[in-house]
C-alpha cells in the first residue's frame, strides 16, 4: 500500500506500508544445522528445531513501514 500527498508544486510525501513473511528454513551455525522436517545435522542432545528458531528469535511475519519524500527535478 503506498500513498502520496503534495507538499509544494515539486515535492510529494510518500508513505509506504506492507510486511515481510520469513519462511521456516534450516538454521545454520557452530558446525550444526536444524531443519523444520528434522533433518538436523551433528544435533546436540534434545535441542530441536524448535528450540533453535527460539535461540535466533526470528518473527514469522513482521510489518514494514516507509516514510520518504520524493523532489521533481527540471520544470
Amino acid at each position: 500500500m503506498e500513498a502520496s500527498f503534495p507538499m509544494n508544486p515539486k515535492m510529494n510525501l510518500i508513505l509506504s506500508a506492507g510486511g515481510e513473511y520469513f519462511f521456516s528454513a534450516r538454521l545454520t551455525g557452530h558446525d550444526t544445522s536444524y531443519a523444520p522436517d528434522g533433518d538436523n545435522v551433528n544435533p546436540r542432545k534434545d535441542y530441536t528445531f524448535a528450540d533453535a528458531k527460539a535461540a535466533v528469535n526470528q518473527p514469522t511475519w513482521r510489518p514494514v513501514g516507509v516514510v520518504g519524500i520524493s523532489y521533481r527535478l527540471g520544470g
